[in-house]
């Protein structure tokens, strides 16, 4: 609320200047922009109805289908200084009720209603700030791609570009919303499966990271280090790298990356596990691919996680993210994958279709962050996908179709699958 106030404080200090007399404050508002998006997704879990032993029921069927809409208005700049406001909505459309929700809306099958991001933003000196509640895009705090609202985030962000080719980050987080959330609360409260579930709820987070990219004729280097700190709950770090070199026309990459993890000594309290959640844990591993010149793409991966299940409340930044699984969910877990795609852009442009087999190997002792034991488990992911971007370019973005079908089959707990379909039409209106 504080927030809220400042920005709309802001604007009358604005408006009582001199700048009025010339319009200035007018074109602010006038020469801004609108952005938005219309959004439908439909996401159906089955769990066959077979027992499950952990406690987390991933026996029952779920289901939502849901529409939203996004609407972010930002107003131009005036002596660098500018706002935005976000709004959305989520409601359901045809939902099967007589099956729980898939974690899209409030309650089973709710609407939901948010005042999602509202900020001040001054741009200068190379330099960007924010402060106010704001999408954030790091490693291990993020938007969350997963459901149809991304998480977002109050405080403080700065953004620096003095040095050629280095972007350094800074942001200091005091409250979060998560997808299904109609208000902020306390980051340190964040709770629920594969949340935060600290016993101590009042603290901030702070994020300290840089980038660094550099291009050497057809060979590009991009570096990144995080430090994730929330005093006495848990510190994070995280370093990764990213090769890519043109040979003969096939692009290829290579992307080690390592994170760090360890949490206070019973401070976090997960009602998902039975164990010990005191974690002190990595995950080392890498990312290659191959973008050859025909439309055939590969990629491999592999994780190998330490002694404890990771823990990633605010975004998964995994090495291996697939439609349902990602690594580092169970201790002392190898995961091995590979995708096999292919790109139909010289017959039908936008079009992609991939399959995704992942190993996830771990002993029938490990137990995940759901308080499942799972042993070895599968995943496979069929998807296609369709942009409209190539074919119809303008004010609507990276539009989309998209149709996902995963196959779990774990060792010790019951099988399921997953059905996740995406449309997605951006727009925007104006200057930016």
């Amino acid at each position: 609320m504080k927030l809220k106030v400042i920005t709309i404080l802001s604007s009358i200090v604005l408006i009582s200047s001199p700048v009025m007399a010339e319009n200035k404050l007018v074109d602010m508002f006038s020469q801004g922009s609108l952005q938005g998006s219309l959004r439908y997704y439909n996401f159906q879990y089955y769990g066959h109805g077979e027992s499950s032993q952990g406690i987390f029921p991933s026996n029952a069927d779920a289901e939502d289908s849901v529409g939203s809409l996004i609407l972010k208005y930002n107003t131009d700049e005036l002596y660098g200084i500018s706002f935005t406001s976000t709004m959305a909505t989520a409601f359901d459309l045809w939902s099967d009720e007589d099956v729980a929700s898939y974690a899209m809306l409030q309650n089973g099958h709710e609407n939901l209603n948010k005042y999602m991001e509202y900020y001040t933003q001054y741009s200068g000196y190379d330099t960007t700030v924010r402060y106010g509640a704001q999408e954030i895009y790091t490693p291990l705090m993020n938007q969350d791609y997963c459901r149809i609202l991304p998480n977002t985030y109050r405080g403080l962000s700065v953004v620096n570009r003095s040095i050629n080719n280095t972007e350094l980050h800074g942001y200091y987080i005091n409250d979060f919303m998560g997808w299904t959330d109609d208000e902020y609360n306390d980051i340190g409260a964040q709770s629920g499966p594969h949340g935060l579930n600290s016993t101590i709820t009042d603290n901030s987070l702070v994020v300290v990271g840089a980038k660094y990219q550099f291009s050497l004729s057809d060979l590009d280097l991009n570096l990144e280090g995080w430090v994730y700190n929330m005093k006495d709950v848990y510190d994070v770090q995280f370093v990764r790298a990213k090769i890519t070199d043109n040979i003969k026309n096939n692009i290829v990459y290579f992307s080690p990356s390592v994170m760090l993890q360890h949490t206070k000594n019973g401070v976090i309290d997960n009602p998902f596990t039975i164990g010990s959640d005191d974690i002190d844990t990595y995950e080392i591993g890498f990312e290659a691919g191959i973008d050859m010149p025909s439309g055939i793409f590969a990629k491999a991966y592999y994780a190998k996680t330490g002694d404890d299940y990771q823990l990633t409340p605010f975004g998964f930044g995994k090495i291996v993210m697939q439609q349902v699984q990602v690594s580092g969910r169970r201790g002392d877990e190898d995961a091995y994958g590979l995708l096999l795609g292919y790109d139909f852009k010289e017959n039908v442009p936008g079009l992609t279709a991939s399959a995704w087999y992942t190993l996830y190997a771990a002993d029938s002792n490990s137990e995940s962050d759901l308080g499942e034991i799972e042993g070895d488990l599968t995943e496979i992911d069929y998807n296609i996908r369709y942009s409209f971007e190539r074919v119809w370019p303008g004010p609507f973005g990276d539009a989309y179709v998209e149709l996902g079908f995963a196959v779990i089959d774990r060792e010790l707990d019951n099988d399921y699958e997953e059905f996740k379909f995406r449309f997605n039409l951006p727009f925007s209106i104006g200057r930016k």
